[in-house]
């Protein structure tokens, strides 16, 4: 049908709109004076009426297909869906969400629409109806009624009861109408048509998602028929006020009498004025006055001020209306090259933002906007653009009121329209009125907000007549705020490097994404020229995925000229869109929605410093730090700290500032600075501890570091929020030599040597085994570690900046080079005192690189050390599949490429000349001879991506200078389908640089004719080329990755952190010690990708469950003293999208699914993840890896069982303890047995929080703190609090005897008491102040002292005793733990198996509704829901049979795991008896190549690894034989147990062996405390001996 009226009109570009009441400014006229002033909710006022919520609406593909009459009051709309307002049609059940960036999602033939999909008639529409009432009184002849649609997208003809209102056009901006001739008493019906796409959509380019529907509130309101139409208010910073009304007077004589106004601060008034009112005609009035206020507080975003205007129009109340508006006094200008803002020179630390709602789309509601302001401010933001079109007026107030500088942006954005001159519609007066229309109405909204410090023209929409008109304008209408255009410029397009002529129509040097070269370019032309513009980067530091590197050095750059002001961060949030996909959550982006073919850029809307959900992603961190507004420099010799204020108005008296001095991570001393008062723009310098007694400290590594933090509570500062910080190295750690156990074993076998030093076991590859040359297993007591093997790694997962550099293409070789890594020559073994040397040289990939790798086996751990040796200047480069290569031809000159011109005109092998030659081998093999191949090139670049082509030829035919016919040649192609033969001249062989070839493609030859590329039909010198290649391109990483086996849950690390870290983006990761899940390391970045990396680590450990036989894995960097390193819960392919990220297997985190096994990377280098933008730049030179530089770097793999006693932090609190009481010691003479008692007590105190300082403890704290002044007092209440632990011990007297001080302590089991006593000790010490340390019982473990060997040897009997108790209990409690264990298990399985069935009935449940659903109303749903409902069905029904299968699958795998558990518990329990039997408690370490050791099961299901060399019994010492006997018949119960519940058992996952479980040899020697290079390895395990090499240890490993 028809639809209701003409819609040509929608897609005329001069139809702007008709019938809409003139822009005025956002306020509301309440009735009332009292409730303008307190800015009453809407609702509350009787002059208002709310329409929003659910809505009659119709959806059209089209709309041609419009429903007659829709805007009748009789029309019959009761078949039609209901539709929220505000509300977008895609994220409610109509259409689907298309994303692009720079392309329109029609083709570019401005204005017509013709979709750029299946169907080119697809342009939705949306049909509403809304009935509503409006008070009575209201129709009484007294008021004039509006209707306010706040947002509507992209066109809208209004309707009330049947009659048209008029048409409009702007998505970003409210419309209003005047309906008082309409309106009538009771119902009234409101209908509106919006058309998806009309020729305003031109306009309107911005890269977001392209939704429709009403984004914002719909209401009615009613004013008196003489009321204020417009109030303009203006406020500068030398007091003066000026307010200016424009009054409606409704036909009537114009009221003689003044306005009313008063200025309110909190306290009150503070001002009270009348403005009078001057007729103009019978229509209209104006009025103007200007008034002083004496000394006004300015407003700023650092203290935003505000003060209220209160205007009231008087007479009867129907007549009496009041307005109240913000004002905040201040001015901003431009002077002397300068932006000011009140006099004052401003920094901009701003950030784009999009309206965007991960599940209500462009509807953002007032929780969301005061969320992101709050965010902003927090991570020292104080300036936010509205990307790219005017925003909901209420975000406006909140920056008024929480302080942030704005910049307003009109709603014009043409990017896919070219940006010629001839093109653009910046230049075609057509479109001038679109324009100005837009900057109009957008300024007169928005001109009364003080945080609107600039107005801009729009973005990326070319420049002309129309941005002139548009900036001339502006200039006239407001001469108080400057004006941004980012395109006023005389060139079409920018560059990166180089600057731009800047055009006439702009105040302010606003470009894009420039690089810190540029930025250094305009500092030093303009640094000194009163008449330059300042630098405002309009957008800046691409944030998308893993990026925001070498932004430091942005800042660094602003910091060092003054004409560089700062910039916006592009930008805010991900816009991400919440659903559903294979049952789990992801944040959906470009190509999720929509048939095949639907327009689309991918994740190009994935580029915020926050995602969807506003959680914080790690880059956001980075961009607080760098712009934190308090930095420091420090001078360490002298000892001083300069604190820069880089407030623009505040001081420093706002926060607090408190010093700290960690070693090894561990903070040691801590005070406050006082008297830090350093006014704006100025410095101050400190004194600072950097001579402090914990330096005195031989081994260890210490940091100083300064923090400052909010001293009050502001509205979205709270109280001891860090706002800025620093930190320095004062001292440098020295490694220790580890110890060195027994000699160790070596044995060749097959394809692999084995070496076996104690408890290690080690396997190496040797030549044929599947990873020659690497580690490939690493075994503690039995207990294997490595799932893959550990190999060199050149490759990381790519990072958006990545593939938008090409890098993927580029670094492809490196793919999988290390993978296949061949050895070069055989191992050689050199055995040493307790260490045994195994060397190898890997050749990497086939351009002959080399890695030289030798491992240092020893009883402690394993020692790898590397060395990189890239191909550089050794003959003739081999030519790479996906390598780069260039094509010299027979005049000496490469072929190079621009745009799709090929030609040869330069010898020079630049990046226009280079080719990536794509074949369908793996990248980095060899090309061959007759191999085929693409030449990729580049043809150019958008703001999305480089455009890449390949060299084809066409059909058009070419004539020859000699005559002859030739076909031409363009860069036109597929990039990656193979089309030319590439032959060479001496026949077979694989190709290398130097090489004389051909490129034959359809018996065409490819050749060189006048500089001009061509396809001939016959070979010829012109078809001869040369084959040229550069350097191999560097590697993306240099280090090794491995997968560790099931079982490791959580790690602990020094060095940089806690979020991830690289080498161009590290300064917001401060050095400390680090913990967390391993599972948290992972950062899930909308689309996976690399990520996780810990920059600078010093060591790092990985951590299983404490009755592991192996409970931790120790990595630690030897040389140099920090590595990089990263481990996650997925495997490193998950975050990997290949050559095209469309096609990746995880293409949202959402998806990934979290592995058993962990993945550990340890690089020696890594480059860095860039960030001047993700379509062209690669990170800075310095931050990349060179492809001639050579690497070398060692680690050490130390395995072990870590006990409470041997955790690092006990031996250096153990150190520190022993320094403090050093210092009383000397004061007075003190019983040895005391002062080895309340070490005792501080290395609890010390462990119990790893935070503690020492500070309460040390002799040279600050004051209030025990000193070197305290005297006799306070040592002798030191030893009163003493007595009170021992009585509350039990132990009386004073001062007790040695030994039954030592007994007191031995039998301690009051953990109250220590606690009590630790907290009164500290108290007492630190003069009340311990608010910083929370003693946690928990973190202190079961222990409940820590004893050295020494002390334990006073009390032989006490002790054997004590362990004799031990062994027994730890016995029973071994065997009931596992039956209970099985009980569990079994009940776990039932849980299962009932949610299981309760989730199948379900989805048939959800089947049988859905398919009742269309059986019930077939013919009254659309075609469109229909299909919906049967997409639903089908996917029901397919979770449905998943389910099924995976149930199967589940049980037939079980079955046989368990048919094998069985059968190995029996083999255990007759191996027991014997054992038994021959009453024989020994340990045997057999011969190199004696008989094979008893394998030990793994912690992981999938492997078990055997070993020679050795052979393991782990019969306990000093059980009898009788209660073996019972031990094995418990055992055999439980065996006959698990046979009874055989279908239960099949779903329990692998146990440990019970015979593990029970008999395990305890050692309970007691670690005398290490020195502080922590952590020793001799405290990952007990002490090895010769008599205790094999032992297994228990585990509760499901």
């Amino acid at each position: 049908m028809e639809a209701s009226l003409d819609f040509q009109e929608c897609f005329d570009p001069r139809a702007v709109g008709w019938g809409r009441e003139p822009m005025r400014a956002a306020f509301f006229a309440y009735e009332t004076e009292e409730l303008s002033t307190r800015r009453a909710p809407l609702r509350e006022s009787t002059r208002f009426v709310d329409l929003n919520g659910i809505w009659s609406f119709a959806w059209r593909p089209s709309i041609r297909l419009g429903p007659e009459g829709f805007e009748k009051p009789e029309f019959d709309d009761g078949a039609w869906g209901g539709m929220p307002v505000p509300g977008n049609w895609e994220l409610n059940g109509y259409g689907f969400p298309i994303y692009t960036n720079v392309d329109y999602i029609f083709h570019s033939d401005p204005p017509n629409i013709r979709y750029r999909g299946e169907d080119p008639e697809y342009n939705p529409t949306g049909f509403y109806r809304k009935s509503f009432e409006v008070p009575s009184f209201w129709l009484q002849g007294d008021y004039q009624i509006f209707v306010h649609l706040g947002a509507v997208c992209c066109t809208c003809h209004a309707f009330l009861n049947g009659q048209a209102l008029g048409f409009s056009t702007d998505s970003k901006l409210p419309v209003e109408f005047d309906i008082t001739s309409q309106l009538r008493e009771g119902k009234n019906l409101l209908a509106l048509q919006v058309l998806c796409w009309g020729a305003a959509a031109y306009l309107e380019d911005q890269d977001m998602w392209w939704f429709a529907g009403i984004t914002r509130d719909v209401y009615v309101y009613a004013r008196p028929k003489q009321h204020i139409r417009d109030i303009e208010v203006r406020a500068g910073s030398d007091g003066k006020l000026e307010v200016e009304v424009d009054m409606a007077c409704g036909g009537f004589a114009a009221r003689s009498e003044a306005l009313q106004c008063k200025l309110l601060d909190a306290s009150g008034t503070v001002l009270q004025f009348s403005l009078p009112l001057t007729p103009r005609g019978t229509t209209s009035a104006v009025g103007h006055c200007a008034v002083s206020l004496a000394e006004p507080k300015l407003w700023s975003a650092e203290a935003p001020f505000l003060y209220k205007l209160v205007v009231v129009l008087g007479g009867e109340p129907s007549a009496t209306e009041a307005v109240c508006v913000n004002v905040g006094f201040r001015s901003i200008e431009i002077r002397q090259g300068r932006l000011l803002l009140n006099g004052s020179e401003l920094t901009i630390r701003g950030v784009n933002r999009h309206e965007h709602d991960p599940r209500n789309g462009h509807v953002v509601d007032r929780e969301s906007m005061i969320k992101d302001i709050q965010l902003m401010k927090q991570n020292n933001f104080n300036a936010v653009r509205c990307a790219h079109y005017p925003n909901d007026t209420q975000f406006y107030e909140l920056c008024d009121e929480l302080g942030l500088y704005v910049v307003d942006e009109a709603n014009i954005e043409s990017h896919g329209v070219d940006f010629n001159w001839s093109k653009t519609l910046g230049n075609k007066a057509e479109w001038g009125e679109a324009h100005l229309a837009r900057v109009q109405r957008y300024v007169e909204r928005d001109k009364n907000f003080p945080s609107i410090i600039f107005w801009s023209l729009g973005n990326e929409a070319g420049n002309g007549i129309n941005h002139y008109a548009t900036y001339a304008w502006l200039k006239r209408r407001d001469p108080t705020r400057p004006v941004q255009y980012e395109h006023a410029r005389k060139e079409p397009t920018w560059t990166t490097h180089d600057l731009e002529t800047i055009d006439q129509n702009t105040d302010i040097f606003c470009p894009m994404y420039p690089s810190h070269q540029k930025l250094v370019k305009y500092g030093e032309l303009y640094e000194t020229d009163v008449a330059a513009l300042p630098l405002i980067m309009v957008e800046y530091a691409h944030a998308m995925g893993n990026t925001l590197g070498a932004f430091k050095e942005y800042w660094d750059v602003i910091y060092q000229y003054g004409v560089l002001q700062g910039g916006f961060i592009w930008d805010w949030v991900d816009q991400g869109l919440e659903t559903q996909k294979n049952g789990q959550k992801i944040w959906a982006f470009g190509g999720d929605f929509g048939a095949s073919g639907t327009p689309s850029d991918l994740n190009f809307c994935i580029n915020g410093l926050v995602q969807p959900d506003r959680r914080a992603s790690p880059h956001l961190f980075e961009a607080k730090k760098v712009m934190q507004p308090v930095t420091f420099q420090a001078d360490l010799e002298q000892g001083t700290v300069t604190i820069q204020n880089r407030y623009d108005f505040l001081t420093l008296d706002h926060l607090d500032f408190v010093w700290q001095i960690s070693v090894n991570g561990m903070i040691v001393e801590t005070g406050k600075l006082e008297g830090i008062n350093a006014q704006a723009h100025c410095a101050q310098t400190v004194q600072v501890p950097t001579k402090s007694s914990s330096l005195q400290v031989p081994k260890v590594e210490c940091h100083l570091l300064i923090s400052a933090s909010m001293r009050h509570s502001e509205p979205c500062l709270a109280k001891g929020l860090e706002v800025a910080w620093e930190q320095w190295q004062l001292q440098e750690t020295t490694a220790a030599a580890p110890p060195l156990g027994v000699d160790p074993k070596v044995l060749h076998q097959g394809c692999e040597v084995l070496v076996a030093a104690g408890d290690l076991s080690v396997r190496i590859g040797c030549q044929g085994s599947s990873a020659p040359g690497c580690l490939l297993g690493l075994a503690f007591q039995g207990l294997e570690l490595l799932e893959a093997p550990l190999r060199p790694n050149f490759w990381r997962p790519p990072t958006d900046n990545d593939y938008g550099a090409n890098l993927h293409k580029d670094c492809a070789c490196w793919r999988f080079a290390g993978q296949h890594a061949v050895l070069l020559e055989d191992l050689q073994t050199m055995p040493g005192p307790g260490v045994v040397n195994i060397s190898g040289m890997l050749g990497i990939g086939a351009g002959g690189a080399k890695l030289a790798v030798t491992y240092s086996v020893s009883s402690v751990g394993i020692t790898v050390k590397a060395h990189w040796q890239p191909c550089v200047g050794q003959g003739p480069r081999p030519a790479l599949a996906g390598g780069v290569g260039y094509l010299r031809s027979c005049t000496n000159r490469h072929l190079d490429v621009e745009g799709t011109v090929v030609r040869a005109r330069w010898n020079d092998m630049g990046e226009w000349q280079s080719l990536t030659m794509n074949a369908a081998k793996e990248p980095g093999q060899q090309l061959e001879h007759v191999d085929k191949i693409a030449l990729q090139a580049t043809t150019g670049k958008t703001e999305a991506e480089l455009l890449l082509h390949g060299i084809v030829p066409t059909a058009e035919s070419v004539a020859l200078p000699d005559g002859e016919s030739a076909f031409s040649v363009e860069a036109s192609g597929d990039p990656r389908t193979p089309c030319w033969r590439i032959l060479r001249k001496e026949g077979v062989g694989k190709l290398k640089s130097g090489d004389k070839v051909s490129l034959e493609t359809d018996r065409k030859f490819l050749a060189v004719s006048d500089e001009n590329a061509v396809a001939v039909d016959k070979e010829s010198s012109l078809t001869e080329f040369t084959l040229d290649i550069k350097d191999q391109s560097a590697p993306m990483r240099i280090g090794f990755t491995t997968t560790l086996v099931d079982g490791f849950e959580d790690v602990e690390w020094f060095g940089r952190g806690p979020h991830e870290s690289y080498v161009d983006r590290h300064a917001s990761a401060r050095v400390s010690l680090h913990r967390g899940s391993i599972l948290e390391q992972t950062v899930k970045y909308v689309r996976p990708q690399e990520n996780g990396n810990k920059f600078q680590t010093r060591w790092m450990a990985l951590k299983r469950k404490q009755s592991d036989a192996c409970n931790m894995l120790f990595i630690a960097a030897k040389d140099p003293p920090s590595l990089e390193m990263q481990c996650h819960r997925y495997d490193l392919a998950d975050f990997d999208g290949g050559e095209e990220k469309a096609t990746q297997r995880f293409l949202h985190a959402g998806e990934l699914v979290e592995r058993p096994t962990t993945a550990l990377c340890i690089d020696v280098l890594q480059m860095g993840v860039g960030g001047i933008d993700s379509w062209g730049n690669k990170p800075l030179a310095e931050h990349m890896i060179g492809a001639q530089q050579e690497a070398t770097w060692a680690f050490q793999l130390l395995p072990g069982r870590q006990t409470e006693e041997g955790d690092w932090r006990v031996q250096l609190a153990g150190v520190c303890a022993d320094n403090w009481m050093n210092k009383y010691e000397g004061r007075r003479a003190a019983n040895p047995a005391e002062m080895q008692f309340l070490k005792v007590v501080l290395v609890g105190a010390l462990v119990a929080e790893s935070r503690v300082g020492l500070s309460a403890l040390s002799v040279d704290a600050p004051a209030g703190v025990v000193g070197e002044a305290c005297g006799e007092a306070e040592y002798e209440r030191f030893k009163t609090i003493v007595c009170d632990l021992r009585e509350a011990c039990g132990c009386k007297g004073v001062l007790c005897e040695q030994e039954k001080c030592s007994a007191a302590l031995a039998v301690f089991c009051d953990f109250a008491a220590l606690l009590r006593f630790i907290y009164k000790l500290i108290t007492t010490a630190a003069g009340g102040d311990v608010q910083w340390l929370r003693l946690n019982a928990s973190t202190m473990g079961a222990e409940k002292h820590h004893r050295t060997k020494k002390e334990a040897a006073k009390l032989p009997c006490e002790a054997e005793a004590k362990k004799q108790r031990q062994r027994q209990h730890f016995e029973a409690e071994s065997i009931w733990a596992e039956i209970a264990h099985m009980e569990r298990s079994e009940a776990r399985i039932r849980s299962e198996e009932a949610a299981e069935r309760k989730a199948e009935k379900k989805l048939r449940q959800e089947v049988e509704e859905e398919r009742r659903k269309l059986e019930a109303c077939p013919s009254k749903l659309p075609n469109e829901r229909l299909q919906r409902a049967d997409e639903a069905v089908d996917i029901v029904c397919m979770k449905m049979s998943q389910l099924e299968n995976s149930q199967a699958a589940r049980q037939e795998k079980v079955e046989k795991e368990h048919k094998k558990k069985v059968a190995a518990l029996r083999r255990e329990c007759e191996e027991m008896k014997r054992e038994i039997g021959a009453r024989r408690v020994q340990q045997v370490v057999p011969a190199a190549g004696g008989p094979q050791a008893k394998a030990h099961k793994a912690s992981s299901p999938k492997r078990q690894q055997n070993y020679n060399g050795q052979e393991e019994t782990s019969v306990s010492k000093g059980l009898s034989k009788t209660r073996r006997l019972e031990a094995v018949k418990r055992i055999q119960r439980n065996v006959r147990g698990w046979q009874r519940r055989k279908r239960a058992q099949a779903k329990v996952r692998a146990h440990k062996s019970v015979h593990d479980s029970i008999f395990e040899q305890q050692s309970i020697e007691d670690i005398s405390p290490e020195p502080l290079d922590v952590p020793s390895p001799r405290s990952l395990h007990s002490p090895v001996s010769s008599e205790s090499m094999a032992r297994s240890i228990p585990s509760d490993q499901e």
